[in-house]
């Protein structure tokens, strides 16, 4: 009613976590060019900053386990992936699969698939 422009914040907190995490990136503008910048994306994704303090959520801590990553423009392109298998990244493209390193840093990433960790087995003598 009094029409006052004010500041605000919005919080949005998760009351379960998944056991895999998807997200997809939107690397195309509205006039269908890509967008080319560079993504920095951690190998451990920390969600509980984003999480109420519950008895549902038992582990907040994520590890990435594929990028997949795009080349070319809207109107088509190739697609390949760095995965991990037993501990050792991998590049996938087509039919050629080498062993990788992660690499954290890309401008054609698009999809990134995360899996919640496992939690520490304590060893007892």
């Amino acid at each position: 009613k009094c029409k006052m422009e004010t500041e605000f914040e919005v919080e949005t907190k998760l009351y379960t976590l998944p056991q895999q995490l998807i997200i997809v990136l939107k690397r195309f503008n509205q006039q269908r060019e890509k967008i080319d910048h560079v993504i920095i994306y951690p190998e451990k994704l920390d969600l509980k900053q984003f999480t109420f303090q519950n008895q549902n959520i038992q582990r907040e801590a994520f590890q990435l386990e594929t990028v997949v990553l795009h080349s070319g423009n809207c109107w088509g392109g190739h697609y390949s992936a760095f995965v991990v298998g037993e501990k050792n990244w991998f590049y996938c493209n087509d039919s050629i699969v080498s062993k990788s390193s992660a690499n954290c840093e890309d401008s054609r990433a698009y999809v990134f698939s995360y899996k919640i960790e496992e939690a520490e087995v304590q060893e007892s003598d």
